[in-house]
C-alpha cells in the first residue's frame, strides 16, 4: 500500500516566521471592550482513538474531521460528529481517511486510502464514493458547496498536481492561470480560492477563480511577496495568509479589492483558515506563548483559549451561526476536536 499523503506537503503554503509589526492591522477604537469569547467543548475521539481534529462545520452544527484509531501507528479515519455522536466514515479499502469539509446537505469530502493509492472521496447517505483522479495516483477533495460541486487537487498522468472540480460524476481540471496552482475552497457561487504561481521564479499568490477567469488578489508588502487563500464566503471574501516585509506571515482578509492585515494575538505569526457569510474570520495565531485559535470580528481579534487553559489550539471553520470548529490540546496530551459556541 502506498503511503497516505498529507495534503500539507503539496499545498502552496506560506512560510511562517518573524513578522513585521508596522502593517495595516484593523483595531477597535480605544476603550471598546473585546467581544466575549465563546465557550470551548471537547468532542472526544472515535472509539479507542487517542487524538482527533475538526476541519469543518456546517450550519446544522455537524462537524467533520479525523480521529486516530486504536490500531495505532498514527492511523486515522474521517469522522462526522452530529447530535453528540461521532460516526466513523471508513475508507476506500485501505487503512486511512480524513474528512476535510461538509456542506449543509451533510455531504462530506476528503481523501481515503485504497488498496494501492489515495483518492478523493464524497460521502453521502452512508456511502463513500471514490471520485478518482486526473490520471495520476493521488487526489484529495478539500471542499464541497451546497450544489454538490467538489474541489480539490489531483495528480495528472504526468505527475503534476492540478486543481480540480467534480460535479455529477465528472472530474475536470480547473484552468487556473499560472504555471502551478492548488485549490483550497469553493463557495455557493462556484468561486474557488487557493494559491497559484504566475511565472517561474515567482512565489505563489492567492487567487479567486470563477468560470475560467483567474483574479490574483495581491500580497502584503514583502521582500518576496507570497500569499495563499484558505477559504471564501458567498460574498466572495477570501481569507488566508500573506508574507510580510520580515519574511513571516499574517492572517489576511481580501474584500472590496483590498487586502487587510488582521494582525496577531501578540506573537509573531498568524493564519486565517475560515470565514462565514457574516464576515467572521477564524484561524490560528502565535500568542508569544504558543499558538491559539482566534476569532476576528468587527475589527478585533479574540483569543479563543484552550481546553486546559494552557497548550495549543487552532480554529478551522466557523458557520453562519457563529459556532467554530477546530482542535485543542486535551488532558490526554494529544489534540482533540473541539467546538466553540
Amino acid at each position: 500500500m502506498c503511503a497516505f499523503r498529507d495534503l500539507k506537503a503539496v499545498r502552496l503554503a506560506v512560510t511562517v516566521g518573524t513578522l513585521a509589526a508596522a502593517l495595516v492591522t484593523l483595531t477597535a477604537p480605544p476603550g471598546v471592550a473585546a467581544p466575549a469569547a465563546p465557550q470551548i467543548h471537547d468532542l472526544g475521539t472515535l472509539p479507542g482513538g487517542s487524538f482527533s481534529e475538526a476541519n469543518d462545520i456546517n450550519n446544522r452544527g455537524w462537524v467533520v474531521g479525523t480521529s486516530g484509531q486504536a490500531s495505532g501507528e498514527g492511523l486515522g479515519h474521517g469522522f462526522l460528529w452530529r447530535s453528540g455522536r461521532m460516526l466513523d466514515l471508513g475508507t476506500l479499502g485501505g487503512q486511512e481517511s480524513r474528512a476535510n469539509a461538509i456542506n449543509n446537505r451533510g455531504w462530506v469530502v476528503g481523501a481515503a486510502s485504497t488498496a494501492l493509492a489515495t483518492h478523493a472521496f464524497l460521502w453521502r447517505s452512508g456511502r463513500m464514493l471514490d471520485l478518482g483522479t486526473l490520471g495520476g495516483e493521488f487526489s484529495e477533495a478539500v471542499d464541497v458547496n451546497d450544489r454538490g460541486v467538489v474541489v480539490g487537487n489531483s495528480e495528472t498522468a504526468t505527475g503534476s498536481l492540478r486543481p480540480f472540480a467534480w460535479h455529477r460524476g465528472v472530474m475536470r481540471e480547473l484552468n487556473v492561470a499560472g504555471i502551478s496552482s492548488s485549490a483550497m475552497a469553493v463557495n455557493a457561487r462556484g468561486q474557488v480560492t487557493g494559491a497559484a504561481t504566475r511565472q517561474p521564479g515567482q512565489e505563489a499568490e492567492a487567487y479567486r477563480w470563477q468560470r475560467g477567469r483567474t483574479t490574483f488578489l495581491g500580497n502584503l508588502p514583502a521582500q518576496f511577496p507570497s500569499s495563499v487563500g484558505r477559504d471564501i464566503n458567498d460574498r466572495g471574501h477570501v481569507v488566508g495568509s500573506s508574507l510580510t516585509l520580515s519574511g513571516g506571515a499574517h492572517a489576511v482578509l481580501w474584500r472590496a479589492g483590498r487586502i487587510v492585515d488582521l494582525g496577531t494575538l501578540g506573537g509573531v505569526a498568524s493564519e486565517a483558515t475560515g470565514v462565514n457569510n457574516r464576515g467572521w474570520v477564524v484561524g490560528e495565531s502565535d500568542t508569544g506563548d504558543g499558538p491559539h485559535a482566534f476569532l476576528w470580528r468587527k475589527g478585533q481579534m479574540t483569543d479563543l483559549g484552550t481546553l486546559l487553559g494552557f497548550g495549543y489550539s487552532s480554529a478551522a471553520a466557523v458557520n453562519d451561526r457563529g459556532v467554530i470548529a477546530g482542535r485543542s490540546l486535551s488532558d490526554s496530551g494529544l489534540g482533540h476536536a473541539v467546538i466553540w459556541r
